[in-house]
């Protein structure tokens, strides 16, 4: 099985471009969350696999994205909802997680970047 190397774009009426992009200009608000339906762009989604297998770690960075993007409209949406500690700690610990991941995958991106280069350098252990 071939795995897609066309990056996934979603297509709404107020955005079209990488769905990273779009994450971005929401979280620097000038995109507003509720203009934007996430049964869409899940749908599209869904369609681009349906048409282009992937690897794993585009299924990983989508989810990323989109779990995001539901705290963030469920914020914004309902702004008087409160939450149990136990909620707000489980919101709290998901946020860290996602932005652990963005960072890792930031990580994987500058790996991936030396190892095409094929330049390695390895240091000499000293003996005892």
């Amino acid at each position: 099985m071939l795995v897609s190397s066309q990056p996934y774009h979603v297509k709404l009426q107020v955005f079209e471009g990488p769905l990273d992009v779009l994450l971005n200009l929401i979280e620097e608000k000038k995109l507003q969350i509720t203009q934007i339906s996430l049964a869409e762009v899940t749908d599209q989604f869904v369609d681009y696999v349906g048409k282009n297998p992937i690897e794993g770690g585009m299924l990983a960075e989508f989810l990323q994205v989109a779990a995001t993007l539901l705290i963030i409209k469920t914020k914004a949406l309902l702004p008087f909802l409160t939450f149990s500690t136990e909620e707000e700690k489980e919101i709290v610990d998901l946020e860290l997680r996602l932005k652990l991941l963005a960072a890792f995958r930031e990580g994987g991106k500058g790996l991936r970047k030396t190892l095409r280069k094929k330049q390695f350098s390895f240091g000499r252990e000293e003996l005892e």
